[in-house]
């Protein structure tokens, strides 16, 4: 298997190529990380040639595609999830999707097995994407969804959370000013881990056996939109109206 994974939830867009054995396992091929400073769409196919460069393969070579559902950028996730659905169509491959906060908890679940891991996103207008996960059996091959993912706010946040958990993402930072020394005493955090999900950590689940993950056609994969964007939010609360009443 030679997988493509795609993650374009944040600022920080990444693409990698695992090949994953049932002799050797999984390991990163190639791997390409940028910042975007208008939209992933004006670099994503450079970094896909880099990408399949330094793999030493061609398009063709890729069998299976990953992609993060989001929540996140609006338009950073279409952009990502197009470029999956695009080559999932064009070459008939199959897509493993995720919430791209599941991408962002498994290292920290990994690491740090025996405590709750929750994560913050700002999803701006003073709210936080958030879910929590908890490990499920002795072994902590496999954790669960606690809660999540939904929109929140700091209040909302400092009424759940009653106990320690290992916090990631840049939601932390972001609304730092405002939580509480209660809240932040609960909230642990690890400079070895990333505030915004990678498409290595994405493409490594995606082939986890332990995982059991499905894969399913390009036509079911669609980005996780939790709360509306900023222009059908202002057409709810009625600072713009439809362009027919215009």
């Amino acid at each position: 298997m030679f997988l493509l994974s795609v993650e374009t939830s944040s600022q920080l867009g990444s693409l990698a190529i695992i090949e994953s054995t049932s002799s050797s396992g999984a390991r990163v091929l190639a791997s390409t990380q940028w910042s975007k400073s208008k939209s992933h769409s004006e670099v994503i196919t450079v970094k896909l040639d880099e990408c399949l460069s330094k793999a030493g393969l061609e398009l063709s070579g890729i069998t299976h595609l990953a992609v993060g559902q989001g929540p996140g950028s609006f338009t950073g996730l279409r952009v990502g999830i197009n470029l999956v659905r695009t080559l999932g169509y064009a070459n008939d491959l199959p897509v493993y999707s995720c919430s791209s906060l599941d991408v962002l908890a498994r290292p920290a679940m990994v690491k740090f097995p025996d405590k709750p891991v929750l994560c913050l996103i700002n999803a701006f207008r003073n709210l936080m994407y958030a879910s929590c996960y908890q490990s499920v059996d002795s072994t902590h091959s496999t954790h669960k969804l606690v809660w999540g993912p939904e929109a929140i706010t700091v209040k909302q946040l400092e009424e759940r959370i009653k106990s320690s958990h290992t916090c990631v993402g840049n939601g932390y930072e972001t609304f730092g000013n405002w939580l509480s020394a209660p809240l932040k005493s609960w909230l642990d955090r690890d400079e070895g881990l990333e505030d915004t999900p990678s498409a290595t950590d994405l493409g490594l689940m995606a082939v986890d056996p332990q995982l059991k993950n499905e894969f399913s056609s390009w036509k079911s994969i669609k980005p996780l939109y939790i709360r509306g964007s900023e222009a059908e939010e202002k057409l709810r609360s009625g600072l713009l109206k439809p362009i027919r009443e215009i």
